[in-house]
């Protein structure tokens, strides 16, 4: 894997909140009003609101969704996300405080942040090669001729962890994606998603920034030092 070629897939952040804001059609038009703002200056072209209030609104260029629902009773979901992102993960971080700072304003509570999450997904290129062969013989240390056992040749494969806290209350619970990916693989893909389950106030929870900049540390950090095997037997 060549971590100079490491390029940004996605990136995503969730917040879910109790008790419930009321997503009225007036409240969101005022949501897209200040975002619409030229201090702000975030504007949609496509929006889609069904009968349960849910709501998605898509800006193209560059990529940006905001989704707002109510996936349970008591709760609200605040949704932020970039697929493909042409910039870098402060260009989205941007978005995504001016995106919460709205929806504080629109839907001020009180209520907690009893749920967030945090995704960002990376490509990287292996040189040339299959990105699973990469993974199984030189990351492994597996021989190609187990995989005749399986009697097709592989289209694609790769590994995943669930890493559970482990000291402090507040850390998250991590998950990690290593694989190829299927559309050209010759390019290694790699998830990296936090979780934090701990109920927190909206002054802690909705830090957009710290959560990016924590799941990049990790990514960065410990994930490529064990996916180069160079850099972690040597």
């Amino acid at each position: 894997m060549r971590p100079d070629t490491k390029r940004h897939y996605y990136f995503g952040v969730g917040f879910i909140v109790a008790p419930a804001p009321v997503f009225s059609a007036a409240a969101l038009l005022k949501f897209e009003a200040r975002l619409a703002d030229p201090n702000v200056g975030i504007t949609f072209d496509n929006r889609q609101r069904d009968e349960s209030g849910t709501s998605l609104l898509v800006r193209n260029s560059p990529p940006l969704t905001v989704h707002l629902t109510t996936p349970a009773p008591q709760v609200g979901q605040l949704a932020v996300m970039s697929v493909e992102p042409r910039g870098l993960p402060e260009e989205f971080i941007s978005d995504a405080e001016d995106i919460v700072q709205a929806f504080r304003d629109v839907w001020p509570g009180p209520f907690q942040v009893v749920h967030r999450d945090c995704t960002v997904r990376y490509l990287y290129a292996v040189g040339g090669e299959h990105s699973f062969q990469y993974l199984w013989e030189k990351r492994l240390h597996q021989a190609s001729g187990e995989l005749q056992l399986l009697e097709r040749p592989i289209l694609g494969g790769g590994i995943r962890f669930v890493l559970p806290p482990q000291d402090a209350a507040d850390e998250a619970i991590i998950e990690v994606k290593i694989e190829s990916l299927l559309r050209d693989p010759s390019q290694l893909f790699v998830e990296s998603q936090f979780a934090w389950r701990q109920p927190t106030s909206p002054e802690i929870g909705f830090d957009a920034g710290a959560m990016i900049e924590a799941v990049e540390a990790y990514t960065n950090g410990p994930l490529t030092r064990f996916i180069l095997p160079e850099q972690s037997h040597g």
